[in-house]
């Protein structure tokens, strides 16, 4: 059967050696993260910030600046994998994540934690800033390779430096029945495509139903959406938002 493929963040998305050492700057970064209470508000008005490119818009860029995780060994079946050929960069909201199996090449018949994948990652700890949870160490969800992998509030596993993890799945496929069973009310039950007849899950449900309510608040979207990015200070006023709400 095909293997899933395995989306892999840094639970801790800013690097500390590629920020200014500057109040406002930690100021700034305290408010995004789960200890925002402790701030206190920036000053917009200062010129700190524009030169400091907060005004700029969050480009795919700017975005892979960010802390990456490193892989150093991805094992399945026992062999070594070569990961420019079996592992690619994924841009998620939270920043650059790795994924196995980005293209759902690989299959597999065998079960047991002694086969299928293993991999060792290095998370550049000691790099570590205010990141989007109280935690270190890596979160990974594991999911259909033409799913887009949403984290946001429905992560599968976490995962501490210097421990390990084993994950057992089971894939489960749900089809709908066609006419004349309803499935609510009088509304039939149809599988839904996307424009290019690709599957539709639900995480891209979400991803474009955050898209939208972004460019409604903001007038902007992030920059996983190719179009009109927010600023720096956008998305500080929307992810100060979505905590509140």
């Amino acid at each position: 059967m095909q293997f899933p493929a395995v989306t892999i963040c840094n639970l801790n998305s800013l690097k500390r050696n590629s920020i200014l050492n500057d109040t406002r700057m930690e100021n700034h970064y305290l408010k995004l993260s789960l200890l925002e209470f402790y701030a206190t508000p920036s000053n917009w008005s200062d010129p700190f910030f524009k030169e400091q490119n907060f005004f700029e818009n969050r480009t795919l860029t700017t975005v892979l600046k960010d802390h990456k995780i490193r892989s150093q060994v991805w094992e399945f079946h026992g062999r070594d994998l070569d990961a420019k050929e079996y592992v690619s960069f994924f841009i998620l909201r939270s920043g650059p994540c790795l994924t196995f199996d980005p293209n759902g090449q690989i299959t597999t018949d065998i079960t047991g934690s002694k086969f299928n994948l293993n991999a060792w990652i290095n998370i550049d700890a000691e790099n570590d800033y205010f990141g989007e949870s109280f935690g270190t160490g890596i979160k990974f969800k594991i999911h259909d390779p033409n799913e887009y992998p949403d984290f946001d509030g429905i992560s599968e596993y976490y995962v501490e430096p210097g421990r390990e993890i084993s994950a057992a799945i089971r894939k489960n496929k749900f089809e709908y029945l066609s006419k004349p069973y309803k499935a609510m009310a009088n509304n039939y039950c149809r599988e839904k495509r996307n424009s290019d007849g690709t599957d539709y899950y639900s995480t891209h449900c979400f991803k474009d139903c955050f898209a939208r309510h972004m460019l409604t608040s903001c007038g902007c979207v992030d920059f996983t959406a190719n179009k009109s990015p927010c600023n720096t200070s956008h998305m500080h006023t929307l992810t100060h938002y979505i905590i509140i709400t």
